[in-house]
């Protein structure tokens, strides 16, 4: 009896404890090399809600002016751009376009978020993943993965801008 009542506590601890917290994903292609960027541009999400993708984005560069890194206002990025010929949605589709064109930058964020339904009646990001490019090889240093917990559930979707702040507290923390 006794063993059956540690596996029920240890169930519903895993079943109230595992679901608070946002379910992150990290992947590194070079963990020293993040160690260098001092530098960043973040560009506006892919979302198929432009608002929601810009949201977030406005809130990982909020969060990251913050950490160790210095974010490249979005007048100086955008006049960089201009300089080079280069839109933002042509940056987020195909990183080598931004090899070596963009002085003063040593890495961008860029990234893709989804929005779904529930029940045909609120929307929710479902998946956010957000990738870390270096500059000077186009090569993606850091790819962070937020998934949504409970689809079916009102009770623990996030709002864009708090996805956003999360994404910057783990990229604060390479």
């Amino acid at each position: 009896m006794k063993r059956f009542n540690l596996i029920s506590i240890l169930s519903l601890f895993v079943l109230f404890y595992g679901c608070s917290a946002a379910p992150i994903t990290v992947v590194f292609d070079s963990p020293q090399q993040i160690k260098g960027i001092n530098n960043i541009a973040v560009f506006p999400f892919v979302c198929n809600r432009s608002e929601t993708g810009r949201i977030i984005a406005e809130a990982l560069a909020a969060n990251l002016n913050t950490s160790r890194f210095a974010v490249i206002e979005q007048g100086q990025l955008q006049t960089l751009l201009k300089a080079n010929r280069l839109t933002p949605e042509q940056v987020s589709e195909n990183h080598q376009l931004i090899v070596g064109k963009l002085k003063g930058v040593d890495a961008i964020i860029t990234g893709d978020a989804s929005v779904r339904s529930f029940g045909g009646y609120s929307e929710h990001v479902a998946e956010t993943t957000a990738r870390m490019i270096d500059v000077t090889t186009g090569k993606t240093l850091l790819e962070v993965t937020f998934l949504s917990e409970n689809v079916k559930s009102l009770k623990s979707t996030t709002p864009a801008d708090q996805i956003g702040k999360e994404l910057a507290q783990k990229f604060s923390s390479y």
